[in-house]
């Protein structure tokens, strides 16, 4: 799984999102997704509900914890620090 090879270029969310951003965040999640999916495909313990639980868990821990003063949050740093994350799950 590679789950970086397809990793895009994610801008910063704002705190007053625009429908672009926000749609951006929709894209990631989806692409996120599809990292999972294709991990299940290998080990299907990886797309049962605790697993998933645990991955969506770390996407919002890093959401959270990547905000910046203003409420913003750099896309990439939160994709490419679950990527690595899920990686060493995998």
């Amino acid at each position: 799984m590679e789950a970086t090879a397809s990793i895009c270029l994610w801008p910063r969310l704002s705190e007053c999102e625009s429908i672009d951003e926000v749609l951006l965040n929709i894209k990631m999640r989806a692409q996120i997704k599809g990292i999972i999916a294709e991990a299940g495909r290998t080990r299907p313990e990886l797309v049962e509900a605790d697993m998933v639980g645990q991955a969506n868990n770390m996407f919002w821990l890093l959401m959270n914890e990547l905000q910046d003063g203003d409420g913003g949050v750099d896309l990439g740093e939160v994709y490419g620090r679950w990527c690595g994350w899920y990686e060493g799950i995998v």
